[in-house]
């Protein structure tokens, strides 16, 4: 059995944003960051399709690889770094890393944990979620990554929604062929928001405490869509099970539309005064 990947046993120490897509390969590599590193670091790669069907290499650091290296599989390079083999001191991953905080945002929004307990990232292969780009925790004394310098807070891709689990068929429509454009958008206006009916009123009526209170403590009436989620992210307690939960219903249209006491242009969320 690999290293267990639940985020409660890890201890504690071309961008894209804002989308639907599915990981179809998950495995550890070691990476340099093509070249710009002063060494070479452990990281999780999920390889992203989105709903075009384009391709997008995500890396997030895992660590030292003097503690931990990709499994190898002389029989199959396939199958490497599938799990990660111990080779220092260490027993569990670090809790701070970027590949930690993915891992611990995947379960946060509803990914069985017990289904990384045998190390193998192939559990996650398959997945459909939406990401969003969210500011890193603070790491005080690291240096940013390559590429960082020089800009403002470095941001990680991390899953804010489960659309369906590995295995699970997502949702065709009901009349079981394409449907135009005009036909989704007057499906769309006649049935009511799929995010807004998934969340429940309860966790509806939370997000629009949590922005009422991020309006106040920014001191605006009006946020760009594109702010929002990171701000909700920073802003939301951490202890909070919803956090991801609503910091993904802030990224779609359809329920910045359906919030009580605001108005949303389709770009811009303004407090009704």
């Amino acid at each position: 059995m690999g290293l267990s990947l639940r985020p409660s046993t890890f201890s504690q120490g071309g961008l894209i944003d804002d989308i639907d897509a599915e990981i179809v390969r998950a495995r550890f590599v070691i990476y340099d960051y093509d070249g710009k590193a002063d060494r070479p670091a452990l990281c999780v790669l999920l390889q992203l399709k989105d709903s075009e069907g384009q391709e997008h290499a995500q890396y997030y650091s895992a660590g030292d690889p003097a503690y931990f290296v990709p499994s190898e599989d002389p029989k199959n390079e396939e199958l490497n770094g599938i799990t990660l083999v111990q080779v220092g001191d260490k027993t569990s991953l670090n809790g701070g890393t970027n590949a930690a905080l993915m891992l611990n945002s995947l379960v946060q929004a509803g990914f069985p944990e017990d289904k990384l307990d045998a190390g193998d990232l192939r559990a996650i292969e398959g997945l459909n979620a939406h990401f969003n780009r969210v500011p890193q925790p603070k790491r005080s004394g690291l240096p940013k990554k390559p590429g960082q310098e020089g800009k403002g807070d470095p941001m990680v891709l991390l899953i804010t929604e489960i659309n369906s689990l590995p295995g699970e068929q997502k949702a065709k429509p009901s009349s079981g062929g394409k449907t135009s454009p005009a036909t989704s958008k007057s499906q769309a206006a006649s049935t009511p928001p799929s995010n807004v009916s998934a969340g429940g009123d309860d966790l509806v009526g939370e997000l629009t405490s949590e922005l009422i209170g991020l309006f106040a403590a920014e001191g605006a009436t009006s946020l760009k869509k594109v702010e929002i989620a990171k701000k909700l992210f920073s802003s939301i307690d951490k202890s909070n099970p919803n956090r991801n939960k609503m910091v993904g219903m802030a990224s779609r249209d359809e329920v910045l539309k359906s919030l009580e006491g605001f108005t949303y242009n389709g770009s811009v969320l303004t407090q009704n005064q």
